[in-house]
């Protein structure tokens, strides 16, 4: 089976090949971005903070979902889910922090505010997975959320660092995923830095990649796993979930439900990734069956998959060809004489 995913409208569209090419629609759901219309930028000691003070209110990017699980009724935004992400995707290039500060205050008034946790600035469901007593096999202890931060002032706020790290942490993900869809050369160290900083992964696997990279031996595999790995955690981390959602009048369905704000971004940036990338899954000329190949065929290109008898018919056509190009060489000759 592969898949490729787009966001299409502000959810996202799963091809899904099992037997046939079969398009499936996955709704994305949210209850929404919790918007602060007094958030505000100040520094605290060396710290600069965002300060959230005052009520709360609810706002959902145009295309996703309202989590009819949910009794609070959003606003509705005019902007999706990519232009929201993108905003804040902004701290990154800004040239100090209190630029970054004044920015990511605006984008908790106007857009929402990324629920990072306060004592580690994380998403706030990263709680790892622990060891038992003994040295028995590592097993996830099922908790309450992290903390979210205060503010020294005694509001609810998030610290800006934070928020550039969470920002910083993202696109390096979707930089490599570019890159390994776009270049065959190795991803810059620059990239796999983006994503080891930041406490986003687990100590030993970056132990892990470091010890890769000293050895020479961090391969465009081992960047792929990285990858899938850093995304499976931020999915984790931020409660972005695959469940089934059956609303009223409709079947039921695959849906993503974003728990928090924070899976909201990173199920925009999974709408994303390789999406530079075509769908490389073809239907067998023989057997009929979906297959991916090394590389994309060509337009005019026989479609054979690996099975034998597939190959056999993909040989036997081989033959086929090479004698019409020699009947027609000969037929040349004979013309010539």
């Amino acid at each position: 089976m592969s898949s490729d995913h787009r966001l299409v409208g502000g959810y996202i569209r799963g091809y899904l090949v099992v037997t046939r090419c079969m398009e499936v629609d996955v709704d994305l759901f949210s209850v929404g971005l919790w918007r602060y219309p007094k958030a505000d930028a100040q520094r605290f000691g060396d710290d600069w903070w965002v300060v959230l003070p005052g009520q709360a209110t609810l706002a959902l990017p145009e295309g996703v979902m309202r989590d009819y699980e949910d009794d609070n009724e959003p606003e509705l935004l005019d902007v999706t889910l990519h232009e929201v992400r993108s905003d804040l995707d902004m701290l990154e290039s800004l040239d100090n922090e209190e630029q970054a500060a004044a920015h990511a205050a605006v984008h908790c008034r106007r857009f929402g505010t990324p629920d990072l946790c306060g004592p580690h600035g994380l998403p706030v469901w990263h709680d790892p997975p622990r060891a038992r007593p003994g040295g028995a096999p590592r097993t996830r202890v099922v908790s309450p959320s992290c903390i979210y931060g205060e503010a020294p002032d005694g509001h609810l706020g998030l610290k800006v660092a934070a928020v550039v790290n969470f920002v910083k942490h993202l696109r390096g993900l979707e930089q490599i995923a570019d890159h390994l869809t776009l270049r065959q050369d190795p991803t810059p160290a620059w990239m796999i830095d983006e994503v080891l900083n930041g406490d986003f992964i687990e100590p030993q696997y970056v132990r892990r990649v470091r010890g890769l990279q000293q050895a020479n031996e961090f391969t465009r595999n081992e960047t792929r796993r990285l990858l899938t790995h850093a995304v499976d955690r931020a999915m984790a981390s931020s409660r972005l979930v695959a469940t089934v959602r059956w609303p009223e009048e409709r079947r039921p369905e695959l849906a993503l439900v974003a728990d928090t704000a924070c899976a909201l971004y990173v199920a925009d940036l999974l709408a994303h990734v390789g999406s530079t990338d075509p769908d490389r899954t073809y239907l067998c000329s023989v057997c009929g069956q979906p297959y991916t190949p090394r590389r994309r065929l060509k337009p005019n290109e026989g479609r054979y998959c690996t099975r034998p008898e597939c190959r056999n018919e993909r040989n036997r056509m081989k033959q086929v060809r090479r004698r019409a190009r020699e009947g027609a060489t000969d037929g040349e000759h004979h013309e010539e004489t």
